[in-house]
């Protein structure tokens, strides 16, 4: 598709809606995962799960669908921390040369990318609004109420 990427209707929601379109009464919810750790996320990826999982579950962003994408970045986060370490022990010259500073600073754009997309950044989450104490997880019954029905 043309254009820029659509935001979650949960986010405009939090946004106050700012362009006023109709949301969508017909969105998937998907729910809010528990936080075990995939067996293969070791090491540095693994802190990093460990430190960021329980606080975006308990914000109510991280579901289902973004176990992948939050795995990846714990993953990179792992990558970027153990190219960074190779870089100190072997020096900045010689890394230069061995391509070692390249690599990284590709991790790190991919990194930053998906830190972007789950909300990870200060301007990612620069204009989302708390949402006010007692919404209900039913978005739609919350904007609607029962004026769908007649």
């Amino acid at each position: 598709m043309r254009g820029r990427k659509p935001q979650p209707t949960r986010l405009k929601i939090l946004k106050g809606n700012p362009g006023k379109r109709r949301l969508p009464a017909n969105e998937p919810q998907l729910p809010v995962t528990p936080t075990a750790c995939p067996k293969d996320v070791r090491g540095d990826a693994r802190t990093e799960w460990d430190r960021l999982a329980p606080v975006l579950v308990s914000a109510g962003v991280l579901t289902v669908g973004d176990l992948t994408a939050f795995r990846e970045y714990c993953l990179l986060t792992g990558e970027v921390r153990a190219m960074e370490r190779l870089i100190k022990r072997v020096g900045q010259a010689t890394a230069h040369r061995l391509g070692y500073v390249n690599a990284v600073l590709k991790l790190r754009k991919e990194w930053r990318a998906l830190a972007v997309e789950l909300g990870l950044t200060p301007s990612a989450r620069s204009r989302v609004k708390a949402a006010p104490t007692g919404v209900p997880d039913d978005v739609e019954g919350f904007l609607f109420g029962d004026c769908r029905s007649g």
